[in-house]
């Protein structure tokens, strides 16, 4: 099995050249056999949404819905998606940050996710997060002694205040800020982004934790400084024995950097694995739409098959697999519903042009009945000076034109009934995680929710 070259070396300085993280897709996986650190079973992360004086069972995001996972000490794993994915606030809450709805996260035999904020916090010295704007993750009034050295008053490690200098100006050297007399006394105002980054990870290292979840520490920071940060944070996994959680919507970073990588979807995990295997044989079509958006300069001009649209709402996700209304691959049993008709029929106009968006969806009675989530079976309102007749005659012209679709392959039937236009849709699935065998390697299977590889 490949591993990692050693990374056991001094920190490089806050202006060393660039470099490239040592590390290589999928890196060492050691941990695979080593002890469980974090076991998440079934978390869900719901933010219910106000309603107004009368209104009852105001619906919720799913922000995190159904997550399983376990987390090997000594491993980088990498939570991986578009924004909307669920990835920063299913990082959030493996650290007590948001509390969950559902589900258990079982840290060293406790389960996090059903302690009180009085019982987390002596916890937080072992469980530490990096945020992704380093830029607001440090007091602007206080100098980086005071602010690095805060945890150690927090958690009481270290009250003489000689003592705590000494501890903050060693862990400033760890990290590259060197000689730390030159920043001790500033303020995050004197400090560029990769500066102030480095502070960040001093802070969170400083009270010696075991597990830190970094939120897209480098989306912020300049790329002549992005591979040294990234370097950074494996020369510290190394020499502290640290696990990570590495949050990114960047699979280019991911793969110098983690051991495995999670794909999120819609508050899901659609598919895990290595590194080197979910690059070498991605099987769900969003991971594959992932790193096909990868920049590749010996590619340029090359066509993408890049997912249509944007995440859909968390509030009323699509039936079925969530990452159906986009994926070109769909089958009949993705969860094909009437406002996967609505999207369609706008995609048809779009092409069809302006004249003929507004003379078809005329010839519908009520516009909203296209936009409904959910049912089997609609019926579609002709409009007045229309027949049903007339409407499923437009649906057949435009399933013609748009007969590639993977929207049609969920349609049972289209006809006319009671002066409707009745439509039924395949019976739904939702696809779960399941493990398929792995090629890059044998010993770490990845796991995939999507009906294809059924």
């Amino acid at each position: 099995m490949p591993t990692k070259p050693d990374m056991r070396k001094a920190a490089p300085t806050a202006d060393s050249p660039a470099a490239a993280p040592s590390g290589g897709p999928g890196g060492t996986l050691d941990s695979n056999r080593g002890e469980t650190l974090v076991e998440v079973t079934g978390l869900k992360v719901h933010f219910p949404l106000r309603g107004g004086l009368f209104q009852r069972g105001a619906a919720a995001v799913k922000a995190v819905d159904g997550v399983s996972f376990t987390l090997r000490k000594g491993e980088v794993l990498g939570l991986v998606g578009e924004s909307g994915s669920g990835k920063t606030t299913l990082g959030r809450t493996l650290l007590g940050l948001n509390r969950a709805t559902g589900g258990s996260i079982r840290y060293r035999g406790r389960d996090l996710a059903t302690l009180k904020e009085s019982q987390l916090r002596p916890m937080r010295r072992r469980l530490q997060m990096i945020f992704q704007d380093p830029h607001a993750s440090l007091n602007p009034t206080m100098d980086i002694a005071t602010a690095v050295g805060h945890p150690l008053l927090v958690h009481r490690l270290v009250t003489d205040r000689e003592e705590r200098r000494r501890k903050v100006a060693e862990t400033l050297e760890r990290v590259g800020l060197s000689p730390a007399e030159l920043f001790m006394d500033k303020y995050p105002s004197d400090l560029s982004g990769g500066q102030k980054q480095r502070a960040v990870m001093a802070r969170a290292i400083i009270a010696g934790p075991e597990l830190l979840v970094a939120d897209e520490p480098i989306s912020m920071l300049d790329m002549s400084v992005r591979a040294k940060i990234l370097q950074l944070f494996l020369d510290l996994k190394n020499d502290l024995d640290l696990t990570y959680v590495y949050v990114t919507h960047d699979l280019a970073s991911a793969k110098f950097f983690c051991d495995r990588i999670a794909i999120m979807y819609l508050g899901r995990i659609v598919e895990i694995g290595t590194t080197a295997e979910i690059f070498a044989n991605p099987r769900h079509p969003y991971t594959k739409a992932l790193l096909g958006a990868i920049p590749d300069p010996e590619k340029a001009g090359v066509p993408r098959n890049l997912p249509r649209g944007e995440v859909p709402d968390a509030v009323l996700p699509p039936l079925g697999c969530a990452f159906h209304p986009r994926c070109p691959v769909a089958v009949a049993s993705c969860g094909w519903e009437a406002r996967d008709l609505g999207a369609l029929l706008e995609r048809h106009w779009l092409v069809a042009g302006e004249d003929a968006r507004v003379a078809e969806s005329a010839m519908f009675g009520r516009p909203e009945e296209l936009g409904v989530a959910g049912p089997r079976q609609i019926l579609l309102t002709p409009a007045k000076q229309t027949t049903a007749a007339q409407v499923v005659d437009l649906l057949r012209r435009v399933r013609e034109k748009t007969a590639d679709d993977p929207f049609w392959r969920g349609v049972t039937e289209c006809e006319v009934r009671g002066g409707k236009v009745y439509i039924a849709f395949a019976e739904a699935s939702d696809p779960r995680l399941r493990v398929v065998a792995a090629t890059a390697n044998t010993e770490a299977p990845v796991s995939v929710a999507c009906h294809l590889v059924e």
